[in-house]
């Protein structure tokens, strides 16, 4: 019975912290093969996880053939929250250009 207890807790914890690491994706156009993708997320995501999802999302666009030209870290007070983004450019490749 306590196995089940501290599984059932722990798989709650699990969902709780998946919550937690919630992304919003602003994604501009911005001519000539060239965007911008803005990912808002919560304070405690770390660096490391919004840089993976951001270049996860250019895959998902570009497919393998990318450029990715600028990343900057920032913050902003969104409903009496510091919440952190990471605003970033990139270009997509065509088998021409390449």
């Amino acid at each position: 019975m306590q196995k089940f207890l501290f599984l059932f807790v722990l798989s709650i914890s699990c969902v709780w912290a998946n919550d937690l690491k919630k992304f919003n994706l602003d994604f501009f156009p911005q001519g000539s093969d060239t965007y911008i993708l803005i990912i808002t997320g919560e304070q405690l995501i770390d660096d490391k996880e919004f840089k993976t999802t951001f270049k996860n999302k250019v895959k998902d666009i570009c497919g393998t053939r990318f450029e990715i030209l600028s990343t900057e870290f920032d913050h902003i007070l969104e409903d009496e929250q510091k919440r952190k983004i990471l605003q970033g450019s990139f270009k997509c490749y065509v088998t021409s250009q390449m």
